[in-house]
């Protein structure tokens, strides 16, 4: 995960505001949920979307966002680091 939640440059965020858990409550509230998650036993919008967030590591205790207004570029310099680009400033950064 990002530890970087701003461009250091122009100070654009990259983190959505709510979380992962949030962003797939929506889409189940919205969407109904789907035969896959109804098998698993996961009836309600709340059960599959904290499942859906797993995935991504997000949890009560430890929650995540997805990103925005940044994109990983494998850096030319260093092939064990890749570097995060602003799509806003197009400057590019190490985390």
């Amino acid at each position: 995960m990002c530890k970087l939640t701003e461009c250091p440059n122009c100070k654009t965020p990259w983190q959505r505001t709510e979380t992962i858990t949030e962003y797939f409550f929506r889409y189940y509230t919205s969407h109904g949920v789907s035969q896959y998650k109804l098998d698993k036993g996961l009836n309600t919008p709340e059960e599959a979307a904290a499942d859906s967030a797993l995935n991504f590591g997000c949890t009560p205790d430890s929650p995540k966002h997805f990103g925005k207004n940044v994109v990983v570029v494998q850096s030319q310099h260093s092939l064990e680091k890749d570097m995060l680009e602003c799509q806003n400033c197009f400057k590019k950064f190490f985390d």
